[in-house]
């Protein structure tokens, strides 16, 4: 027997720097997150994670990214995180500094982010990225 799977659709926006922006939700704080298919995991900022005052562990792992050397990664757990209006619940993400991306979006008029929604996610959830209608499709 085939299982039904659920879609959820959900609208983002380019920024000006071309990134793909989706507001959300962080442990009822507003959030702002970049969709990257770059990035390997989804992250939380650590400015961001130590103003909502969620508890950070430090990891034995560096993080990486482009135009950026190692840097620390810390480990912590959003109780609700959403993705417009989708819901997870409990999800174990990385906190690292993301200062260096967030003065290129200010300088760039752009709001700072929360965080970045990774391959971890956009794989789990089978997405979709829509260009043409900017939505992204994920299917639970």
């Amino acid at each position: 027997m085939s299982q039904i799977q659920v879609q959820r659709t959900i609208l983002w926006t380019f920024s000006p720097t071309g990134h793909l922006l989706v507001k959300g939700n962080l442990n009822n704080y507003e959030a702002l997150w970049i969709i990257d298919t770059g990035a390997n995991y989804t992250c939380i900022d650590l400015q961001s994670a130590e103003n909502k005052v969620l508890p950070l562990t430090l990891s034995d792992e560096l993080a990486s990214g482009v135009g950026n050397s190692t840097i620390a990664r810390y480990e912590t757990t959003i109780e609700r995180l959403y993705i417009g209006d989708f819901l997870l619940e409990a999800r174990p993400v990385a906190a690292i500094d993301l200062t260096h991306v967030n003065e290129i979006l200010l300088l760039q008029g752009t709001n700072s982010i929360d965080g970045v929604i990774g391959n971890d996610i956009l794989r789990q959830f089978n997405a979709i990225i829509n260009y043409a209608e900017q939505t992204l499709t994920l299917f639970v």
